[in-house]
């Protein structure tokens, strides 16, 4: 299963909150990768958060709908552009984003009014709007972060809360699903294409692991950074949203295993909720994981598991 060729782009399709940036962090220094392309359609853009806030929640607006597909166009554009030069330069690409704020809006609509049904989709067809070109590009690897969504969906609404002041049903739920990367997946699948599913639990807990999903992308294992400096400080003076989001990183001076699910205990978690969020955001918080967890076990049972360890 191992390549010693270096993808033409390693593609980090990521569900927010689920410590895609330590992985990031452990990946940052490979030198087969010409340049890291960084949430080329924004990290936390304004088009799923002011329409997923509306109450009653209906189909996107117009206006709204119009700026989201300008954003994808320009970031489409930037990722092109930079797939060109790191080609000619023969490197590889890095790209980072979360899948659902590339979806096709009418998609996600459907899936935050119809969450309890457990039905999934299936289709040939793109669900985003990226251009296939660029998703399908020779040599293209795609690696999917999950995490246990306890954990995922509580770290998304103290995030909310903290930062941005509150956060609705659908909102919360649009941000936590493993949906969008289920269906991204299955896509992918579709077109002969086997993307690689990663638990947060492996990455935060095995550098061994982290290696080995380097051996077999054709990214060089010898070159995961497991060790830097505490940037708290430096966390001080960056924009306040970067900062809250990063606060862990941040703090930290490598990955902590004690973050993993499997060294958490999830019941007591869990059972904090109410003192932590009120007795309405406690059950919020349990349907959404309710809502979540289907998508997510499938995922996770076609996680790439380290030569060895038990699944």
């Amino acid at each position: 299963m191992s390549s010693s060729k270096p993808p033409s782009q390693f593609l980090l399709l990521s569900q927010p909150r689920t410590g895609c940036h330590l992985l990031e962090r452990m990946l940052s220094r490979q030198s087969s990768i010409n340049t890291y392309l960084h949430h080329p359609f924004g990290s936390i853009p304004r088009y799923p958060r002011n329409w997923l806030l509306i109450e009653p929640l209906g189909p996107i607006p117009a206006a709204l709908n119009d700026k989201h597909k300008f954003r994808m166009e320009r970031g489409s554009k930037e990722w092109g552009a930079k797939l060109e030069t790191a080609q000619r330069e023969g490197k590889a690409l890095y790209v980072h984003f979360h899948p659902l704020f590339t979806m096709q809006t009418d998609e996600v609509f459907r899936y935050v009014t119809t969450a309890s049904d457990p039905t999934v989709p299936t289709s040939r067809n793109n669900p985003t709007l990226i251009p296939d070109h660029l998703l399908l590009h020779p040599r293209t690897v795609p690696v999917f972060t999950i995490r246990n969504p306890i954990l995922q969906v509580s770290s998304a609404y103290r995030i909310a809360l903290s930062v941005f002041g509150g956060a609705t049903y659908a909102n919360c739920l649009a941000g936590t699903a493993g949906r969008w990367t289920r269906l991204f997946y299955d896509w992918y699948l579709a077109h002969g294409v086997r993307p690689i599913v990663v638990d947060a639990d492996d990455y935060m807990s095995n550098e061994a692991f982290v290696r080995y999903l380097c051996e077999i992308t054709g990214l060089d294992p010898q070159e995961v950074l497991t060790r830097w400096e505490n940037e708290e400080e430096r966390g001080r003076e960056l924009e306040r949203t970067y900062s809250a989001v990063q606060k862990t990183l941040l703090a930290s001076r490598g990955p902590e295993a004690r973050r993993a699910a499997k060294n958490v205990n999830l019941k007591e978690l869990e059972s904090r909720w109410g003192e932590e969020f009120g007795s309405e955001g406690a059950e919020m918080l349990r349907g959404i994981v309710r809502a979540v967890m289907s998508d997510y076990e499938y995922l996770r049972q076609r996680r790439l598991v380290l030569p060895g360890a038990r699944m």
